[in-house]
């Protein structure tokens, strides 16, 4: 998955697109837990189906990548600024201006930190096997 920049500055009048920013939301989460397989350990993710403009979704869909943003900050960490996904109920609101701006908040903090993470983690200048030494190229 490709990292696409997300939206941070949502407002209460932003017209939320599903085929746009759904499928947006979940390829930087998607993108965001192959970082943290290779930095951390692989996060295990729900179910986040394709979006249309025409769907009617049920509850998971707006549930589960929330819950898989916060799956990945409890296996790698979690920016002090960034509160937990909130509680979704059948029938009940989906996302608004306030979370898209949390999620998406929360997508562009751990792409910045496993960005210098990747960048600053120690290497070894050469490769060990077994009885053989090989330097690095």
């Amino acid at each position: 998955m490709a990292w696409l920049n997300p939206k941070t500055d949502w407002q209460r009048t932003d017209v939320f697109l599903p085929l746009r920013d759904y499928t947006r939301i979940r390829d930087n989460i998607r993108h965001l837990a192959q970082q943290a397989a290779v930095l951390y350990a692989p996060v295990p993710l729900a179910p986040m189906p394709d979006a249309a403009d025409d769907l009617l979704p049920f509850c998971d869909f707006f549930e589960n990548p929330d819950r898989n943003t916060d799956r990945l900050m409890d296996a790698t960490f979690r920016p002090e600024t960034i509160p937990r996904a909130r509680d979704y109920a059948p029938n009940g609101s989906v996302w608004d201006a306030a979370d898209l701006n949390r999620i998406e908040s929360a997508h562009l903090a751990l792409h910045t930190a496993f960005a210098a993470q990747k960048n600053t983690r120690p290497m070894l200048a050469f490769t060990l096997g077994g009885d053989l030494f090989v330097p690095s190229l």
